[in-house]
């Protein structure tokens, strides 16, 4: 019913609002965090992306018994295109986009699955979705961690090659 899907509205958009106000105050101050401060904040914004995911997949539960097969397969395909944006937001936090990906994907997931066989079909798309942004992510987290090592590694060459230079001097 509309008055549900309104609720499930007003849920993401909490959800979304908590993660703006979270980014607002801790993001203006990110400069003076110790690597405690810096996990936490990491904590914090994981804990939104849970909540978000969480709100954004149970859209198919808010829909109610009234909605036609088309509403539902609409929503699923939301979820599936929003989890396109989970994909590029967390690629370099392959634990997180799991995490939170899990949550988007299995609410649609387990609908689908509890409507029998003849929706196998949009069971395996919400199946090769989840995958792909999974093998992605990976990739690209990957690639990430990598980079980020060589760039630390590059720059305590430098500091030890100064340290020797100013040893021999």
């Amino acid at each position: 019913s509309r008055v549900s899907v309104i609720w499930w509205l007003g849920l993401v958009t909490l959800a979304l609002i908590l993660r703006v106000v979270v980014m607002y105050r801790k993001g203006r101050v990110i400069d003076s965090f110790d690597y405690l401060g810096l996990l936490r904040f990491k904590r914090a914004l994981f804990a939104c992306s849970l909540l978000m995911q969480s709100a954004m997949g149970a859209g198919i539960w808010f829909l109610g018994d009234t909605a036609t097969p088309e509403i539902y397969q609409s929503m699923t395909a939301v979820v599936c295109f929003y989890g396109l944006s989970v994909m590029i937001s967390l690629a370099n936090d392959f634990r997180s986009y799991v995490y939170s990906s899990s949550l988007l994907y299995c609410q649609p997931l387990l609908y689908w699955l509890s409507e029998g066989t003849g929706s196998i079909w949009i069971v395996a798309t919400i199946l090769f979705s989840s995958g792909i942004g999974v093998m992605v992510v990976r990739t690209i987290s990957h690639n990430f961690a990598k980079s980020t090592d060589a760039r630390f590694d590059e720059g305590r060459s430098m500091v030890d090659l100064m340290q020797s230079r100013s040893e021999t001097q």
